[in-house]
């Protein structure tokens, strides 16, 4: 029975293959074929003649590269159902020549102070949907009370004190700033003449505000995540037909394991809790003792799965299994790519730190090396990081990036100056 499955498993594979195969073909720039090609193929296989290449997928995703000497390296990621709009199949790669290696010495841009003050230090910055600048300062020390400031045009416009204990900023969906303090959500309102502050309750925000990842059109992108479960799941809900719809589960299954197994090694009294909580709630007994022990213990990660809403497609970065996952707008997957830089942290740097510029929609992963923040551009096109870019300063805090530049937090160690906001180009 099995050899029957496998044999047929195999004819379905070939048959997918051969209706789904194409051509391609390498030239140089100025249309002259090229013959000496070495192609590397990922979920498929090549046959080769003269210039061109006949590929025979495997999956419904694939990936060719292909070298040349004295030309750029070209890679190519295809989604076969997606990519051809016409009955020809057919890709033609246009090879560069390599440029010639040429000693440029390039200086370094300074980072520039966007604020500072010899009296107050700043603890927390955002940028609202119209690209105004909201600063959180205080006097001494965090304790007391904060002002909010806000920056048009590197000028202070507004200012306005506030006497809450302020946790962070936080911007929603719309791009509104909401400021969460230890009762209660403020909103934060800019226009041409005031800055104004009204109160939402901190529940409502948590329940139905937060959740909401990002927003397209007549689609708003959510999901159910809890920072002591490691598992979690995005929906896409349709404001007009009020329909909600499952994009993807994101699941540790390595954590996951760990975590229900910790009700097997806790004591006798524990297990009677738990066993008392699932008859009152209907939530597994495992998942009790998982949430309230496990999550306290050096053994457990917070699953970190981000979601970005780009033009026409929303890309998810499941590190729990390595795989840059890519959806269109209602939510179908498209298909998935391979990456590798949330792998070996202590050598990497890798920090799970991801960002997104709010102008340019660019995504960027953030490595820290002995203090030192490092940036990379995240091609979500073909999974691949681009050139690495070091930050000035060490030991940055708040790091955002708007509009192709860095911002951050910092002041120097050791030094009795107050915390100021820099920004650099990288």
């Amino acid at each position: 029975m099995k050899l029957l499955i496998g044999f047929f498993v195999m004819i379905c594979n070939m048959a997918f293959g051969q209706n789904n195969a194409f051509k391609v073909s390498c030239v140089d720039e100025q249309n002259k074929p090229l013959t000496t090609i070495k192609l590397v193929c990922e979920n498929c296989t090549a046959q080769k003649n003269a210039n061109e290449f006949m590929i025979t997928p495997n999956d419904s995703a694939v990936m060719i590269t292909a070298t040349a000497k004295n030309f750029e390296t070209i890679t190519k990621y295809i989604l076969v159902n997606h990519y051809f709009t016409d009955s020809a199949r057919q890709i033609t790669l246009v090879f560069e020549l390599k440029s010639k290696e040429i000693e440029v010495v390039i200086e370094r841009n300074k980072p520039t102070i966007i604020y500072a003050s010899k009296e107050e230090s700043v603890s927390d910055f955002e940028f609202d949907a119209n690209g105004n600048l909201l600063l959180v300062t205080y006097p001494k020390t965090e304790k007391k009370s904060r002002e909010l400031k806000v920056l048009q045009n590197d000028s202070i416009q507004f200012i306005k004190e506030l006497d809450v204990s302020i946790e962070e900023l936080v911007k929603d969906y719309r791009g509104n700033i909401n400021i969460l303090t230890t009762d209660n959500v403020l909103r934060v309102s800019i226009d041409s003449t005031d800055l104004s502050v009204s109160q939402i309750d901190k529940k409502y925000f948590l329940q139905y505000l937060a959740p909401i990842v990002d927003s397209n059109y007549t689609k708003k992108y959510l999901s159910n995540f809890s920072p002591i479960y490691p598992a979690f799941e995005y929906y896409v809900f349709d404001v007009v037909d009020s329909i909600y719809g499952r994009i993807v589960g994101i699941e540790d299954t390595f954590m996951m394991e760990l975590y229900r197994s910790e009700y097997r090694w806790s004591n006798v009294r524990v297990q009677l809790w738990a066993k008392a909580k699932e008859a009152e709630t209907g939530i597994d007994k495992a998942i009790w003792v998982g949430a309230n022990y496990f999550t306290q213990s050096l053994y457990y990660k917070e699953l970190f799965a981000p979601m970005f809403s780009l033009k026409k497609k929303l890309v998810v970065l499941d590190y729990a299994n390595n795989k840059m996952l890519l959806f269109d707008t209602l939510g179908r997957k498209l298909g998935y790519l391979k990456i590798e830089h949330g792998q070996n942290e202590p050598k990497s740097g890798w920090c799970r730190n991801v960002l997104q510029d709010d102008v340019t929609k660019e995504v960027y992963i953030v490595l820290e090396r002995n203090g030192t923040s490092y940036i990379r551009n995240l091609n979500v096109v073909s999974g691949l990081l681009g050139r690495e870019r070091a930050l000035s300063y060490k030991y940055v805090d708040k790091l955002r990036i708007h509009n192709g530049k860095a911002y951050y937090i910092y002041r120097p160690f050791e030094s009795i100056q107050k915390k100021y906001l820099y920004s650099e180009m990288f």
